[in-house]
């Protein structure tokens, strides 16, 4: 199987004659126009239920080394993982790591493929590997953070409190939201939009949280006002973020 791009491929095929006889027996040239990539899951990629989708935030593990891929509790019924190359696995909640409640909005699904310590940021055709996390205790109005969106993609804003009080209908389920989720401004440069849920929220290689919620007028950058998003503090009890 040969990778080669549509001009290429009649000077490949002439190359069977020449290995026929250097093998001595016959050849079968299959080419390609597209890689091979392994189904592994990754954050920042397209997950779905069959009426909606969200995004995948970061690859989490539990104590039994069980690895899984964290996303937004809101995003109900999701059960499809959607690789960048057009692949998908079916994904299984784990039903003990989903809350919706004053501090969290965060679930665990499983997979039957890879799950890596990896998120997809800027590009889709490479991954981040994940090295560290930031607390956020440790965060500051100022601070630049990004995310990846599924409706959005790629775009980064600015810290403005670390003690946000969400006040909409069903923020937080059935009780008042704590004052612990951190809200982001949006500038001319900032996209959010629903289907971002569940993202990554980061600043490099470091996580930061999982997108929960936003305010926008519009998908395209300069239209997101802001976004809320779940500190990894907050992580359901037994998982921890995997690092590469």
């Amino acid at each position: 199987m040969v990778l080669a791009k549509k001009a290429d491929q009649a000077q490949v095929m002439n190359k069977k004659s020449t290995l026929f006889k250097l093998l001595g027996h016959p050849v079968k040239i299959i080419i390609t126009e597209q890689a091979f990539q392994d189904a592994d899951i990754r954050g920042g990629s397209k997950i779905s239920s069959p009426s909606s989708y969200c995004t995948s935030g970061f690859v989490v593990k539990n104590a039994s080394n069980v690895t899984g891929v964290a996303t937004a509790a809101h995003c109900e019924g999701i059960n499809t993982y959607y690789n960048p190359n057009g692949t998908s696995l079916p994904l299984s909640i784990v039903g003990s790591s989903e809350f919706k409640d004053a501090d969290q909005d965060v679930e665990v699904h499983t997979s039957t493929g890879v799950e890596r310590p990896e998120f997809y940021a800027d590009v889709t055709t490479s991954a981040r590997v994940l090295t560290g996390r930031r607390l956020r205790s440790s965060t500051a109005a100022g601070n630049q953070v990004c995310h990846r969106g599924e409706t959005t993609g790629y775009s980064c804003g600015t810290v403005s409190l670390t003690n946000y009080k969400p006040t909409y209908a069903n923020a937080c389920g059935s009780v008042a939201c704590a004052s612990v989720w951190v809200l982001v401004d949006g500038d001319a440069n900032t996209a959010c939009y629903p289907g971002d849920s569940g993202g990554p929220v980061f600043a490099s290689q470091t996580a930061f949280g999982l997108l929960k919620g936003t305010t926008a007028s519009g998908t395209a950058k300069g239209q997101c006002t802001s976004f809320i998003y779940m500190s990894t503090d907050y992580l359901p009890t037994g998982w921890t973020l995997l690092y590469g």
